[in-house]
């Protein structure tokens, strides 16, 4: 199944793609259809809107580029955000904090 998206205001997921890549340059075409693996002219064609991602091939995309602004198309007119997953720095840094809050308070829980 291809993803063939647009908006009410008439955006499509293309023309993101199009800003990203080709106006804003914000992504090269040749490392990203590298690592989609895929040929650059075939990334150029999805780009453009000639031929279209299937949804199958979008976490590849959205991690080829950890451009947040995808998600936030494909989740538009719903109830949810987008919040990247924490690396294992991050999660670290959380237990050790849990682990002094439970020092300073004893067991980490207080009552009222």
């Amino acid at each position: 199944m291809a993803v063939h998206l647009k908006s009410d205001k008439g955006f499509t997921f293309q023309n993101l793609l199009y800003s990203k890549f080709i106006l804003k340059r914000h992504h090269r075409v040749e490392p990203v259809s590298d690592l989609l693996k895929i040929h650059k002219d075939t990334l150029y064609r999805k780009i453009r809107g000639d031929s279209e991602f299937r949804i199958d091939e979008l976490p590849a995309l959205l991690n080829a580029t950890n451009d947040i602004e995808y998600i936030n198309y494909l989740l538009r007119d719903t109830n949810f955000i987008a919040i990247p997953k924490p690396d294992k720095r991050f999660e670290k840094m959380l237990f050790e904090l849990a682990k002094s809050m439970l020092a300073i308070t004893g067991n980490g829980l207080e009552e009222d």
